[in-house]
């Protein structure tokens, strides 16, 4: 039991005839077998993650009963599912279902020792369902996901509890799809109507029967663990920038209006939406760089105040301090896009994730694993909402935010949204010589661009390799992953600029 009288369950609907046949009764692909271990690599995080929340009130107790594992595989179809009229809440195990260790107690009985072991029953409580669906027959999961809560409804009725809210969570990244986050109509069709199915006109937050509150969502098991990728990227809400309204509407105008947006070009193409790079100078060292591949980027200016603030603002609510560089990025509508990449890290601190917060409508970022295609994440790119993206992520994961034809039109923002990417660069061009100087060149400190000068003839900031050695050792690191060694790529440091 948590200490806000919340308890928690993983409710995993399996079908073990998905793990060998696809609606064509064929083999499974090698890939689908892949991604199926992913989405139990997956439920085993969440599974830790829900421990922790359980005994986050430093109780001994072992809280591995919150895992109920319902196999549909007897049931041929819905309409056999209704003949048999299966209790679902003592489902009965099969010897296949080990990979969890789920205890056998039911759900039933965890729920009684839970509100036996409360001093009063008369207090609010939220038990919250995580589900997840290993099954391709949309029909019959959706019969038995309904016919669990009904059947948990009357339990809780029958236990007298009229306060309780029942919280049910679809996990659509721990669904049955043959590619991850490639959503098919049976899938879109299946949670909304889950969703509609616990919503009415009179509740418009939640439908209630017989004292007992039910809500429904769509999320992803990332989302509700505040984890993606490596384990090393997470989301934070700064509430200064989500209102008061008229808070969030003197900056959005001022976005629009006081930064100095371009075009930029890559391999002679327009990139599909609007660009401003800024800095803030180094008084000794000079203006940061951030290089990466592109044939004509907008001049890197001196950071505005606007911009300083927002800057600060994300460092007092990241804790991430010393950003010093910022990529803003205009999308202007649902077209705009960024294709799938790897940040380049020669100019990056490498003790220093990478910071972007989201101004104005609505987008997904998408990360997907460099080694396993089938692993893939989605993130959700709000308003106010800034993503601190590990390099450790930024390694073994490419990320890209795709386009979006059908969002809709905002009051405020319309269809746009500006992106803020903010980094801490650890190379300089140095105002007086020009020179680049720090991590990503070849002198580390002016002091070593000041030996070099007084021991060679030779002008120290000569190139002494090509702009094509640069975007060589770019595409290097965009492919890599755990074969990538930064030292052998970019340990030589680079003079093009």
């Amino acid at each position: 039991m948590s200490k806000d009288n919340k308890y928690h369950f993983i409710i995993k609907f399996v079908d073990f005839r998905t793990r060998y046949i696809s609606d064509e009764a064929k083999a499974l692909p090698a890939k689908e077998m892949l991604a199926q271990d992913y989405r139990l690599h997956q439920l085993q995080k969440l599974m830790n993650f829900i421990r922790r929340l359980e005994t986050s009130d430093g109780s001994e107790k072992s809280s591995d009963n919150f895992l109920v594992e319902i196999d549909l595989s007897p049931f041929e179809s819905t309409e056999d599912m209704i003949r048999q009229s299966p209790n679902l809440l003592t489902p009965i195990s099969s010897p296949e279902i080990t990979t969890e260790k789920a205890r056998q107690q039911t759900i039933t009985s965890s729920i009684q020792n839970f509100f036996d072991s409360r001093e009063s029953s008369h207090h609010d409580t939220t038990i919250q369902l995580f589900i997840a669906t290993f099954s391709y027959d949309f029909r019959l999961l959706f019969r038995a996901i309904t016919t669990f809560v009904t059947q948990l409804t009357e339990f809780l009725q029958e236990l007298n509890q009229s306060s309780v809210n029942l919280q049910i969570t679809l996990l659509e990244d721990l669904v049955y799809i043959e590619r991850p986050y490639i959503m098919e109509n049976k899938h879109k069709n299946f949670f909304k109507n889950i969703i509609n199915n616990y919503s009415d006109e009179s509740h418009v937050d939640g439908f209630s029967s017989g004292g007992i509150h039910i809500t429904a969502t769509v999320e992803s098991s990332n989302a509700i663990m505040n984890e993606w990728g490596e384990g090393d990227t997470k989301l934070v809400k700064i509430l200064e920038f989500q209102h008061p309204y008229d808070r969030v509407e003197s900056y959005w105008y001022r976005i629009l209006n006081e930064i100095p947006f371009s075009e930029m070009f890559n391999q002679g193409n327009k990139v599909p939406r609007l660009i401003s790079i800024q800095s803030v100078e180094d008084p000794i060292v000079g203006r940061p760089l951030y290089r990466h591949p592109n044939d004509e980027e907008p001049p890197n200016i001196e950071m505005i105040p606007l911009v300083r603030e927002i800057m600060a603002l994300v460092e007092q609510s990241t804790g991430v301090r010393g950003l010093n560089h910022v990529l803003i990025q205009h999308y202007r509508d649902g077209r705009d896009n960024i294709a799938q990449h790897s940040d380049k890290t020669l100019d990056i601190d490498k003790e220093t994730p990478i910071l972007n917060l989201s101004f104005g409508c609505s987008r997904e970022m998408f990360i997907q694993n460099k080694q396993n295609r089938n692993r893939k994440e989605k993130i959700p790119l709000q308003h106010g909402e800034c993503v601190i993206f590990g390099l450790l992520s930024n390694q073994y994961w490419y990320h890209e935010v795709p386009k979006d034809v059908t969002m809709s039109k905002d009051p405020l923002f319309g269809t746009s949204r500006v992106s803020f990417t903010f980094r801490k660069i650890a190379t300089f061009v140095h105002s007086e010589t020009g020179c680049l100087i720090g991590q990503g060149s070849p002198f580390k400190t002016i002091n070593d661009y000041i030996l070099r000068q007084s021991h060679s003839s030779d002008d120290p900031s000569e190139q002494t390799t090509t702009r094509q050695d640069l975007i060589n050792a770019f595409g290097k690191e965009n492919r890599q992953s755990k074969d990538f060694n930064w030292e052998e790529v970019y340990g030589q440091g680079f003079l093009i600029k």
